[in-house]
């Protein structure tokens, strides 16, 4: 080894070895947050959203962006060599760069981290389907989107990566369900089979029926684990507790009930069962029930006489076929 400095030739070729590898180092760290950022935006595209192919199409300039690698071709190769040494020198290569790299990835993570998806994929049905999702607690109609039979559909809903959101969905002649998301989360469903839940048809009996037709001033009391709900002017319609007013009663039943009901030459009260209204709170929300819950049910008439109607309890809804549970309404006192 040679003590004092180093000739000049030497030392020049020394500092430009360190500034080499030096460079190496920016360059390859740079490349590593560039395609961190890559995939990750990829990942957030497949998993949360539709847009991947649109983003795929733009990047691989194909389909409605042919125009654009058309035009790329245009450009003289030494043009693009000029581009290209551009990008190296003031990203790759730039010291400084990393940094705005790294606040990039930071900003999307904090962004994405504020959404959550919610899918819904119909199987087992030939029928398309009406499907809106909205988030509980607020107010105003919600926008109505297609469910395809056999597709499925896919919403982003605002969902903060530190609290718990919940929302309803909702698909037409079905009960709402709610679920609860977090930011940076995925809630998938199957339909409809998702969408069966514990709820309850209130049918009056026929007898029932006859008696409260074409006499005004009738009220229905349900009693739910020690909370009353009124429906005023009650006529004898079946009534939903759990589910809002348009969810189909399965065609099987609506069959039996038909026959049930010529065979005694009732037929005319057929639409008291198979029009139901929904059991609602004195603010006008959806009265829900659940596995456990102890339901009494009385009928007030116009003088102001209690009759109790039935009394049960809100069972676990084992298979889809069972699905509504239906309590019949009779006068147990007379």
């Amino acid at each position: 080894m040679v003590d004092g400095p180093l000739p000049r030739s030497e030392a020049a070729l020394y500092g430009v070895f360190l500034g080499g590898a030096s460079l190496i180092g920016v360059v390859v760290i740079n490349l590593f947050l560039l395609i961190a950022i890559g995939v990750g935006l990829s990942w957030w595209l497949i998993r949360f959203t539709d847009w991947f192919g649109v983003v795929g199409g733009l990047l691989g300039l194909g389909g409605v962006f042919a125009w654009v690698a058309f035009l790329t071709k245009l450009v003289q190769p030494k043009r693009v060599e000029q581009l290209q040494q551009g990008f190296d020198a003031r990203v790759l290569a730039n010291r400084k760069a990393r940094y705005w790299m790294l606040g990039i990835g930071l900003a999307f993570a904090l962004a994405t981290g504020q959404g959550a998806m919610i899918e819904v994929r119909s199987l087992g049905t030939t029928v398309n389907g009406v499907i809106s999702v909205t988030r509980v607690g607020t107010t105003g109609s919600a926008d109505e989107k297609s469910l395809p039979a056999g597709g499925r559909f896919r919403c982003l809903v605002w969902a903060p990566f530190a609290s718990a959101r919940q929302y309803r969905i909702k698909v037409k002649g079905f009960p709402d369900k709610i679920v609860t998301v977090r930011g940076w989360s995925r809630r998938s469903l199957q339909f409809p089979s998702a969408f069966y839940r514990e709820v309850v048809l209130l049918r009056p009996s026929t007898c029932l029926i006859k008696t409260i037709e074409g006499i005004q001033g009738h009220a229905l009391v349900v009693e739910i684990d020690g909370t009353c709900y009124r429906i005023d002017g009650w006529q004898g319609e079946a009534v939903w507790i759990g589910c809002d007013r348009d969810v189909r009663i399965p065609e099987r039943r609506l069959e039996r009930w038909r026959a049930e009901l010529a065979s005694r030459n009732r037929s005319r009260y057929f639409f008291k069962w198979s029009e139901p209204k929904a059991l609602r709170d004195p603010a006008g929300d959806l009265v829900r029930c659940s596995v456990g819950d102890a339901v009494r049910v009385e009928w007030i008439k116009p003088n102001g006489e209690t009759r109790r109607l039935a009394e049960f309890t809100v069972e676990t809804l084992l298979d889809a076929s069972d699905f509504p549970d239906v309590e019949d309404l009779k006068d147990e006192t007379s």
